[in-house]
Order: structure tokens, then C-alpha cells, then sequence
């Protein structure tokens, strides 16, 4: 009995579209966010740990501004009376935005992801 040429090759054709699939998938998926740093980790930390009142839905944004990341915490609630805190990617509070106006640094800043949401 003959095996017919075109068959015999099948299993390694399908070994390698096989291969190939599996690598498109995981450099598809490396696209994702970059992971934050320990910093930023700590910082959220603190927040989930920290005295936040959920009620005034605190969050934790990241932006682009000027090049660099910046995080921002801040309150969703109408209803909440608050300032933003500004924070570098060491997560150190920059103090020199503290006085600069909200919407002015919105308008200059791309926002890239939510990092933190209180109860989230």
C-alpha cells in the first residue's frame, strides 16, 4: 500500500502552523501595559490600606505629561469637595503641580490607564 505523498507531510505542516500560531499569540499579547513600578505598587498599597473614604470614589490615573508618567489621585463623587495629588513614577508627591490648575493640566496631559479605583 501506498501513502500518498501529500499526506505524509501533514503532521509536520501541522506541527508548524501550530508553532507559528503560538508564537503570534504571545507577541500579540505582549502589547499590554507596562506593569508599574514598585513605587507605584507601594503607593496603591497605601491607598487600599490607607484612610480613604470610598463614598467620595477615590481613583488613581496614569498620564503622559511632558514625557513623563504622572499619577494622579483623584475623586469621581459630584458630591466630594477635593484637590488632586500629583505623583511621580517614584511615587513621590510633586509638589511644584499642586498649585497649577486641574483642567490646564488635562488639557496638556494623554491619559494612559486607570491604575486604581477605590473598592475596585
Amino acid at each position: 500500500m501506498q501513502i500518498n505523498n501529500s499526506l505524509a507531510g501533514m503532521p509536520l505542516r501541522i506541527s508548524f502552523i501550530l508553532t507559528i500560531s503560538l508564537f503570534v499569540f504571545l507577541f500579540s499579547c505582549s502589547k499590554d501595559q507596562p506593569l508599574l513600578t514598585e513605587d507605584i505598587e507601594a503607593l496603591v498599597k497605601s491607598l487600599e490600606t490607607g484612610s480613604l473614604d470610598c463614598s467620595c470614589d477615590p481613583f488613581l490615573d496614569e498620564y503622559k505629561l511632558n514625557k513623563s508618567a504622572v499619577y494622579v489621585l483623584a475623586f469621581s463623587a459630584p458630591n466630594c469637595n477635593w484637590v488632586p495629588t500629583y505623583y511621580d513614577e517614584n511615587g513621590q508627591i510633586i509638589t511644584s503641580l499642586q498649585s497649577t490648575n486641574w483642567s490646564e493640566c488635562l488639557q496638556a496631559a494623554q491619559r494612559v490607564r486607570n491604575v486604581w479605583t477605590c473598592g475596585g
